[in-house]
């Protein structure tokens, strides 16, 4: 159950992993952009 709920945030159960996947994408990305603008 997502404790979104208690702030009054309806969000569908179907959305969650949609979401969850779309952070890590994001942070996949950032991660690689990071890598790849400071050269070691």
């Amino acid at each position: 159950m997502p404790r979104s709920h208690n702030r009054g945030e309806i969000t569908p159960p179907c959305s969650v992993p949609l979401l969850r996947a779309l952070l890590t994408t994001i942070l996949e990305v950032n991660i690689l952009f990071t890598h790849t603008t400071r050269p070691l």
